[in-house]
């Protein structure tokens, strides 16, 4: 049975694609409120095991093995609409069907919690200025989302899920494509929501910065799971990134990651 005591409860996954094993017996719980980020190489399978949450629907050629439940249920039982109301995605790579303004797009976020057929309220309009707003794409809103640069069209992706206001917030590389001043609000602005956060994340710095655990894969397989302290440390990283690296702790509670030239 799922554990009731976790938001997000992974047992024994594995997901097999074309032959190619992607994911390997990954078990990881996730705490309410818990801001958990996911690291490892380039095809570790982090994209993968944050699919596997919100029920991403493989082709026939792929296998997938053990359970994944949200809130003490399987996700496989939840409709797709139920599974909205409690989880907000941001992908990396996002394909809109049609030609959408960026209003529209931050708009469709309040589609999971609104009766079918419905028309944009005022309160419906003041949120999505709001939520334009945070991610300062205010004097973006007209344009098409597809004019947008990478990083403009991420900003206004975490719109469209803060005003879906979910339990769970799933974040593919969030601060891919984002200048430093970007990452920064981006990430300031993920943790000041408060909600369970599964993050995958390239940068070991921002990490180390903003999540409570990391988990760490590599080939498909969980390395290690802890504390920034725990799964930051030189060793590990040589391990698993080939890359010598220092870290050292910089005031209380901030390391800081940083790298030798010339390998391991």
């Amino acid at each position: 049975m799922p554990d009731v005591h976790s938001q997000i409860d992974i047992r024994s996954l594995s997901l097999k694609i074309a032959g190619t094993q992607v994911l390997e017996d990954i078990s990881l719980a996730v705490a309410p409120g818990e801001f958990v980020g996911v690291i490892g190489p380039n095809g570790a399978g982090k994209s993968s095991l944050l699919k596997a949450v919100y029920g991403f629907k493989y082709s026939r050629g792929a296998q997938i093995t053990g359970e994944v439940s949200v809130d003490g249920d399987f996700v496989g039982h939840y409709s797709r609409r139920a599974l909205a109301q409690k989880i907000a995605v941001v992908l990396q790579e996002p394909i809109m069907p049609f030609e959408l303004s960026v209003y529209d797009v931050i708009a469709m976020g309040l589609t999971p919690n609104k009766p079918l057929l419905s028309f944009i309220t005022k309160d419906d309009r003041v949120d999505i200025m709001q939520a334009a707003e945070q991610v300062d794409l205010v004097h973006k809103l007209p344009q098409s989302f597809e004019s947008l640069s990478g990083g403009e069209k991420q900003r206004a992706l975490i719109a469209r899920a803060i005003i879906q206001q979910p339990d769970i917030l799933l974040l593919d590389e969030p601060t891919n494509h984002l200048d430093i001043r970007h990452q920064i609000e981006i990430l300031d602005l993920v943790r000041q929501l408060q909600i369970t956060s599964l993050v995958s994340v390239h940068d070991l710095n921002l990490a180390a910065a903003y999540c409570d655990r990391i988990v760490l894969l590599s080939k498909g397989k969980l390395v290690i799971d802890g504390t920034p302290e725990q799964v930051l440390t030189p060793e590990v990283i040589a391990e698993v990134f080939q890359v010598k690296a220092q870290v050292e702790r910089v005031g209380a509670n901030q390391l800081r990651v940083s790298y030798e030239m010339g390998g391991i």
